[in-house]
């Protein structure tokens, strides 16, 4: 059986970047940096096994 973990916070941060249409966008609504936001969508999409 595969067990598949994630943060429910990636995910909504993952929703949050799409909606307001990138990194930057999303890193100032969320008050953190656009490197913490990159970092934190590209652990979801290792999660999920993409790119």
């Amino acid at each position: 059986m595969i067990k598949c973990i994630m943060d429910m916070e990636d995910l909504i941060l993952f929703d949050h970047t799409v909606e307001l249409g990138g990194l930057s966008g999303a890193a100032r609504d969320l008050c953190m940096s656009p490197a913490m936001v990159s970092s934190r969508i590209q652990r979801l999409e290792n999660q999920l096994g993409l790119r």
